[in-house]
């Protein structure tokens, strides 16, 4: 009696949380097992494959390809060829891991649409090792050298795979001669890719056209 009289005076007191608090005990909760030592947690395993998913190349070039085609609905024919001639000028620059910072330099001088051009920077990839003997033709061509030095670069795509940096050492030479071609013909390309780029955007909006002409009965 005694003890029930005194747990209604608890409840009923100002201070009664206090005092509970200090008599009645929570139950307890069992906690989680602690993580095993060098295991991450939930929480960073998962942030580090969201960093691994940003930084990987196909996520890469789908995300610089949904930019061009949001960018292509508001662009003109104009800046859309301007950006087309930029990224292959780019794109075609004969030293690996250069062409990026050289798109990137050209459309600020021309004031193209970055991100479009970077797109095509990234399509002509395929294309951008063939086009190197030709560039170190040309420019072995400009810098007059003889036929006996001139220098082979047949070998290059294999060792830039085994070893990039060490096979731009190797060729450091043939592709200096390769970028010195490469200036002396990335007018005309720009004005290739310029033309190629005007006329299927012409094509492409006169064929919309004519689907979206109501037809005569």
């Amino acid at each position: 009696m005694g003890d029930s009289f005194e747990y209604q005076a608890i409840l009923i007191s100002p201070a009664a949380p206090a005092m509970a608090s200090s008599r009645v005990m929570e139950p307890l909760v069992p906690m989680p097992p602690a993580a095993a030592s060098g295991s991450a947690s939930p929480k960073k395993h998962s942030k580090k494959l969201s960093q691994m998913e940003r930084w990987n190349p196909v996520n890469w070039v789908r995300g610089l390809r949904d930019s061009l085609v949001a960018s292509a609905t508001t662009m003109t024919p104009h800046s859309l060829a301007m950006a087309v001639a930029v990224g292959m000028s780019g794109g075609l620059f004969p030293i690996p891991g250069l062409t990026s910072v050289v798109t990137m330099t050209l459309g600020l001088l021309v004031g193209a649409n970055l991100a479009a051009a970077q797109v095509v920077n990234v399509m002509s990839t395929p294309i951008e090792i063939s086009f190197i003997t030709l560039f170190l033709r040309l420019g072995e061509l400009v810098m007059s050298v003889p036929n006996e030095q001139k220098m082979h670069i047949r070998k290059f795509p294999a060792a830039v795979q085994e070893d990039f940096s060490g096979a731009l050492r190797q060729f450091r030479y043939a592709l200096l001669y390769a970028a010195i071609g490469w200036s002396v013909a990335v007018v005309p390309i720009f004005l290739f890719g310029y033309t190629l780029a005007r006329l299927v955007v012409r094509l492409f909006v006169k064929g919309a056209r004519a689907m979206t002409k109501p037809s005569r009965e």
